[in-house]
């Protein structure tokens, strides 16, 4: 199974749009006010996108106040574009408000600003245009249809023929379709396929309710019949990062397979920080059947091979990353090694035995209280182990031993943040004393000897933060021979101690974990022990075995929100939550 990331264009790209022409995809997003308007992207596997222009790039186009728009293709020899004109932005009371001019451009390439036609305007009155080029030559327009935001209902998608050479309407423009709620449809697109013409629309607005239908009819006029799967993909009533999932768009791959992009955003409490991303999932598509759309994840799964970057070369042996240190020429006193336990030649086991994966010293702090004997002595006092240690998109493997391998060690008070890595290891390999928090990380197992993580709580001053997180991520086995030998074999976590705390929200689990989740060990469950899961997915993970055995505590929404980004577990020397300053500002999500 192969997984990518949402948002596959994070930040401010709204209203997604979607076309591909021989191997390229084309991507068109809303700009609202901002110049210059309606960006445009390509990719070849729908995952990396590069920024190739804007639709609007030069004043003598138009003074742009707010646009949505529909890119789409014609026998692939041009490239057409729908948006509508400014209008007032005062919560659009009534349509009196609303100016009905809408307008059509076209390129012939979509990287060269120049190429970019003058407006063909045309009226209709409504937003969210988009166009359809029919089998038989004709073109049709639809576009949500403004009553006015104080009217029930507020507006529907209407329709009308058009000559996309000159704007002008062939027909009047017909309503098709009120949505399956009726509440503010909005962002139609059509398309043909098996002899159906099918409709899909946004509805409930742009929040917490926004939601994707479909209806599908015989013909371009209708009447469309409902799904009666509606809606087919929505995050409404979900406690998941992903919210307010609508307004999409679907496209096809070269395979023939079917892919679906929408607007979502990422919810941090009650705010949404980058406000609405354009995400990915992939759609089920049989002949003569309604298709059927995965729900919206970060970490996206999918049967499907999913093209990866490739070219990214790293040179043979440790990767070194040295920081600051009072000998910054001197490599021996500034380093600090990722160290586990591995097995010597005579078979015993040992600890920090190192392997050359990765050497880092990102700060000066990081090199004084790092582990090792190559290492500046640690003052005294020092808390074991780096205070300040994170990977981005780093792999971190260990070769297979039987038991105790600490891949991931971070000592007393220490803090570590893992963001799109993979940790692969077989037993206890997350592992220590101090706080860690993995994000959107794949944890391969190579055998099940113990648990995924053993930790050791050691704070009693104030509320203990301390343990391993691990969110938005998947526990997957390392190959097909491990799924069938360690099958329900493997362990979430066993406390070291009566402080053992680990958590893991929202993750994917495979077949290899263990019905009871957690198990016990050698210390006592206490008070202060928390061995806690939350809206885990996959084979492994069994809600009624979990509450049967008892040791995984399944946590409520509102426990989770008391630990759910890292500026609540990572703590200052005193104690107080919001630790998070030597974190890379660009990949926060929080």
């Amino acid at each position: 199974m192969s997984t990518f990331t949402n948002p596959i264009i994070p930040g401010f790209y709204s209203d997604p749009s979607c076309i591909r022409v021989g191997d390229v995809f084309y991507m068109a997003n809303s700009s609202f006010q901002f110049f210059p308007g309606i960006p445009i992207h390509k990719s070849k596997d729908l995952i990396n996108w590069e920024l190739i222009g804007n639709a609007i790039n030069r004043p003598s186009q138009i003074s742009l106040n707010q646009a949505t728009t529909k890119i789409t293709t014609h026998r692939a020899e041009n490239y057409s574009l729908v948006a509508y004109t400014p209008r007032p932005f005062a919560n659009m009371p009534s349509n009196t408000d609303f100016h009905s001019s809408n307008f059509i451009l076209t390129a012939i390439d979509l990287s060269d600003p120049n190429s970019y036609s003058k407006l063909i305007y045309f009226d209709f009155h409504g937003i969210d245009l988009s166009l359809f080029f029919d089998k038989n030559g004709k073109v049709y327009v639809q576009g949500s249809w403004i009553y006015g935001y104080d009217q029930n209902p507020a507006t529907v998608i209407r329709q009308a023929e058009i000559d996309v050479a000159t704007g002008q309407l062939l027909t009047g423009a017909r309503d098709i379709w009120s949505g399956a709620t009726g509440k503010v449809p909005e962002g139609p697109h059509v398309y043909y396929k098996d002899g159906w013409y099918y409709l899909l629309i946004a509805e409930g607005g742009t929040h917490a309710r926004h939601k994707i239908t479909m209806a599908r009819s015989r013909s371009i006029w209708g009447p469309f019949e409902s799904d009666l799967a509606n809606p087919v993909l929505t995050a409404e009533g979900s406690s998941g990062v992903v919210q307010c999932v609508g307004h999409g768009d679907l496209v096809y791959d070269k395979d023939g397979q079917w892919w679906c992009v929408m607007l979502a955003r990422r919810e941090y409490g009650n705010f949404y920080p980058l406000g609405r991303e354009t995400f990915l999932t992939s759609v089920e598509w049989v002949d003569g059947e309604f298709p059927v759309f995965k729900d919206v994840k970060i970490k996206q799964r999918t049967k499907r091979q999913v093209a990866r970057k490739t070219d990214t070369k790293w040179p043979p042996g440790p990767l070194t990353l040295l920081g600051e240190s009072n000998s910054p020429h001197n490599a021996s006193t500034n380093s600090v090694h990722v160290r586990w336990a591995a097995a010597t030649e005579q078979g015993i086991y040992t600890d920090n035995v190192y392997t050359s994966v990765l050497i880092v010293a990102p700060t000066l702090n990081a090199s004084l209280t790092g582990s090792g004997p190559e290492g500046l002595a640690v003052p005294d006092g020092t808390p074991f182990g780096c205070s300040d240690f994170w990977t981005y998109n780093i792999d971190l493997r260990n070769v297979y031993a039987e038991y105790y391998q600490d891949t991931v060690y971070v000592g007393k008070l220490g803090n570590a943040y893992f963001h799109s890595s993979i940790v692969a290891k077989q037993t206890d390999f997350l592992y220590g004393f101090g706080t860690a928090w993995l994000e959107l990380c794949g944890l391969v197992l190579r055998g099940c000897g113990g648990g995924i993580t053993a930790w050791k709580g050691t704070n009693t001053t104030y509320p203990n933060k301390f343990g391993v997180y691990v969110h938005a991520s998947s526990i997957n086995a390392a190959n097909a021979s491990v799924v069938v030998e360690q099958k329900g074999r493997c362990a979430l976590g066993r406390p070291w101690n009566s402080g053992h705390r680990s958590i893991f929200a929202e993750i994917y689990e495979d077949g290899t974990i263990q019905d009871s989740g957690y198990v016990l060990w050698q210390a006592p469950i206490t008070e202060q022990t928390l061995m806690g899961v939350y809206e885990n997915i996959g084979p492994g993970w069994n809600v009624g075995a979990r509450r049967e055995y008892n040791y995984s505590v399944i946590l409520d929404k509102e426990t989770w929100e008391e630990c759910n980004s890292p500026a609540k577990v990572f703590l200052t020397e005193e104690g107080t939550p919001g630790n998070v300053q030597w974190i890379d500002q660009r990949i926060r999500w929080w």
